[in-house]
């Protein structure tokens, strides 16, 4: 979760993020160490909303996403900006599933964007996870 990102956006769309930003974690069906960062930064960002932080605890211990639903008054800006975080949630672990993939094609459908920029989204971080891997060699 960009904290960034997450200061730009209401309450309730910050529950939202929250919960996608979750949902990405989950999406390959493992936790990995360098996803935890994530987890971390989420809980500690609703550290005062006990009711909010409960549930995404609990919902950081599920096996697998669950259905994204959409929300409103976020501009395109910023929707490509929580498209591309997600995308770093989904290569965090150096992987970037298929599944993976398809939940940032649903969050991008749910936030309204234009099927051209949700892959140009993905390209960018199947490139990020090109240069890793290159740097690494």
């Amino acid at each position: 979760m960009n904290k960034s990102t997450y200061k730009m956006l209401t309450p309730e769309q910050q529950f939202w993020y929250a919960n996608v930003m979750i949902d990405m974690i989950l999406a390959d069906g493992v936790i990995h160490p360098s996803e935890q960062k994530y987890l971390g930064i989420i809980f500690k960002s609703f550290a005062e909303n006990p009711k909010q932080l409960d549930h995404l605890r609990e919902k950081s211990l599920r096996s697998e996403p669950e259905k994204i639903l959409p929300i409103e008054g976020i501009s395109n800006e910023l929707a490509i900006l929580i498209l591309e975080d997600c995308t770093d949630a989904a290569i965090a672990d150096a992987e970037f599933h298929e599944k993976e993939q398809k939940l940032i094609h649903e969050i991008g459908h749910q936030l309204q964007l234009n099927p051209k920029d949700i892959e140009s989204i993905i390209l960018k971080g199947k490139q990020q996870l090109g240069h890793i891997f290159a740097f690494a060699s």
